[in-house]
């Protein structure tokens, strides 16, 4: 017994040990971590600003929802806060975390903390802590503005209780896969999909498996053999999922079956050790140098050997894409950036006409067209504001855009070639899925049961915005890839072009909602459904020509003041010369 105390009192003085033995030394980069992170601007402004929106949003939906009964309107505050925030949970890894340990590891400082005495979970837990606390912030501002669904009734303690604690287990499982993919590749931006497949994986895996034994009688079989009737597997198959829980923690749901909200829970939280834990070993290896390899190797290799077998293929090749431009050629290295676009739709074709034989007729109809090509839109628009300011960051991080500025090339042949890189990316793919659009818009109008002249006007708004948008997000991209200090530009790209136009449409609508009082539109006073589409359909024409004329002018004017600069170098410089 003495001994067994002793033991336990030394481990407690090595976890606590100063004088009066207060200091926590376990984890010593987290403890530095997070009081840097104290410091930032951004942990106050980040924290304001998430609890203002909130606020804001909530605000407006109880305008908006004012014409709808009280005792309706708390279940539905609850259900559009609670999914907007289980959302926002599960792209937090790739949003926060994704980068953290890629950035070192591009800088080469990796290797430098683990000269000192620190673990690899010291290094990975302080890390993801500094990363990952705007995200919490974020979470804890959304969590008052939750509550006030109970407040207007309809939503009882434990439903709310049971939903913070998913969006919570949600948000660590996403930033724990978010530090596992940042040290699978050095490049921000991988790292930010890898880490949304895995959160995508997390939730689809097992319901998909589900899918599969309820639908395939060889593996329904194959179960039973094992003594497992086929609805017990689908159902415990299911509720390996964030998904389900999140569906299963409502009330009504979960009075049946309340094991499928705790199965749910529970996996995601394991999901999320897993993924730290599999961090935390392949960290202190990634530090070390494994030279440069002059061939690509793996299936990438294979693929590449088959489709340019010879040096004569590659040089063909290669002199093609310099005749566009060498930028085009500098983009074109990278062969499997187009590729991925067109493997995303092609995957996409193949899964809408399997659920469409899977449904029947059902499926095809104008509101199935819609949200497909709703998410089509917003991934395309994702991709471009994604891959517009890449090439002249990277080039400005390794001192390329230097050796290109010293060129006989001129700042407007610059542009004009990287705009053709980035046509040569996303032309073909944007013109099929504008051709898709009108097929629906036919499908739709074909089948006799049309949705009306105002769904032909939202579709050809967004038709027209798919295009114009992009463009602004290229010229937008371009011009943060100049005058950025970081690898979060995509986020103030999409704010500009996606998110503003949005704002004042709401802002509008609203005011006139409430100064009629008969809710969002109708003839007493609203502008009605047609009037938002048409001033949304302005308004983002208006923003994104304006977006496109103010960077390409500042990019005129700056290119070569900011083309000497590494990322982080700028606001430096100019207060160095000021």
């Amino acid at each position: 017994m003495s001994g067994g105390a002793y033991g336990t009192g030394a481990f407690l003085r090595g976890l606590f040990r100063d004088e009066w033995g207060l200091r926590m030394t376990l984890l010593p980069v987290v403890s530095r971590e997070l009081r840097v992170a104290s410091r930032r601007r951004w942990t106050y402004w980040g924290r304001s600003t998430a609890a203002g929106v909130t606020m804001v949003g909530g605000g407006w939906f109880l305008l908006a929802g004012s014409a709808v009964g009280i005792g309706e309107l708390g279940p539905i505050l609850f259900s559009v806060t609670t999914f907007c925030a289980a959302v926002f949970a599960g792209l937090a890894g790739s949003l926060f975390c994704a980068d953290s340990v890629a950035s070192e590891r591009r800088e080469g400082t990796l290797g430098l903390l683990f000269l000192t005495d620190l673990k690899g979970y010291d290094v990975l837990l302080g890390k993801m802590a500094a990363s990952g606390l705007g995200g919490l912030f974020y979470m804890v501002s959304a969590v008052p503005v939750i509550a006030m669904a109970i407040l207007l009734g309809g939503v009882g303690g434990g439903e709310y209780a049971r939903m913070i604690l998913l969006l919570l287990v949600l948000l660590w499982a996403s930033l724990c896969l978010g530090m596992l993919a940042s040290t699978w590749t050095t490049d921000a931006k991988r790292a930010s999909g890898w880490a949304f497949g895995l959160v995508a994986l997390m939730g689809c895996l097992f319901p998909i498996l589900g899918g599969l034994v309820e639908g395939w009688d060889a593996l329904a079989a194959w179960i039973q053999r094992w003594g497992i009737e086929r609805q017990d597997a689908v159902r415990h198959l299911v509720s390996l999922s964030p998904a389900t829980a999140y569906f299963s923690a409502f009330e009504v749901n979960y009075r049946g079956h309340p094991g499928d909200y705790w199965k749910g829970v529970i996996f995601t939280g394991v999901a999320g050790v897993v993924g730290l834990v599999w961090a935390t070993v392949r960290l202190p290896r990634l530090w070390q140098d494994k030279g440069v390899e002059g061939v690509r190797r793996g299936l990438l290799g294979w693929i590449e050997r088959k489709i340019w077998p010879d040096e004569a293929a590659r040089t063909r090749r290669r002199t093609r894409l310099l005749e566009r431009s060498p930028l085009v050629w500098l983009l074109g290295r990278h062969w499997m950036r187009p590729v991925t676009i067109w493997l995303f739709l092609g995957l996409e074709a193949v899964a809408f006409v399997w659920v469409g034989l899977e449904v029947g007729s059902d499926w095809f109809d104008g509101a199935t067209y819609m949200t497909v090509s709703i998410l089509t839109h917003l991934v395309l628009k994702l991709w471009i504001a994604s891959e517009a300011p890449r090439q002249f960051m990277e080039d400005r991080r390794s001192g390329g855009m230097e050796l290109l500025m010293s060129t006989p090339m001129t700042v407007t042949e610059i542009l004009d070639g990287q705009m053709k890189a980035m046509r040569w990316l996303f032309q073909g793919p944007v013109l099929v899925v504008l051709a898709v659009d009108c097929v629906f818009l036919w499908a739709d109008s074909f089948s006799g049961e049309g949705s009306g002249a105002e769904w032909l006007l939202v579709m050809f708004s967004r038709m027209i915005l798919l295009v114009l948008d992009g463009l602004a997000m290229v010229w937008l991209g371009m011009e943060d890839g100049m005058r950025s200090t970081g690898n979060r530009v995509s986020r103030s790209i999409l704010l500009k072009v996606l998110v503003l136009p949005w704002f004042i449409v709401i802002a509008v609508m609203t005011v006139f909602a409430a100064g009629s009082f008969n809710g969002m539109g109708g003839p007493d006073g609203g502008i009605g459904f047609g009037g938002g589409v048409v001033l949304w359909l302005m308004l983002g024409v208006a923003n994104a020509m304006g977006w496109m004329s103010l960077a390409r002018s500042r990019l005129l004017a700056d290119f070569r003041e900011y083309g000497t600069t590494r990322p982080g170098e700028g606001k430096r410089k100019a207060e160095s010369t000021s």
